[in-house]
């Protein structure tokens, strides 16, 4: 899918930097969603930072995810130069 994750950069502040497969490079910012049930464990930065890539979403060792639409719908678009 054109959503799908393609890289992943850990930011502070419960954000990451995200490249989808479309090319769109952007900023999400994970604190809304922090209070979420199964999110929780997300809140302590030295596991958040253990994020990866699994079927093109946002995952945790954990098992928990970020659905690639509910990405695409909240990433803050960066210019690219």
């Amino acid at each position: 899918m054109d959503w799908d994750v393609k890289s992943v950069k850990v930011l502070p502040d419960h954000r990451l930097a995200v490249e989808l497969a479309d090319g769109r490079r952007g900023v999400f910012d994970l604190r809304p969603f922090l209070d979420r049930p199964g999110l929780q464990r997300l809140k302590d930065p030295g596991y958040f930072a253990g994020v990866g890539i699994r079927f093109g979403a946002l995952t945790w060792p954990m098992e928990e995810d970020i659905a690639p639409d509910t990405l695409s719908a909240h990433l803050e678009l960066v210019a690219v130069a």
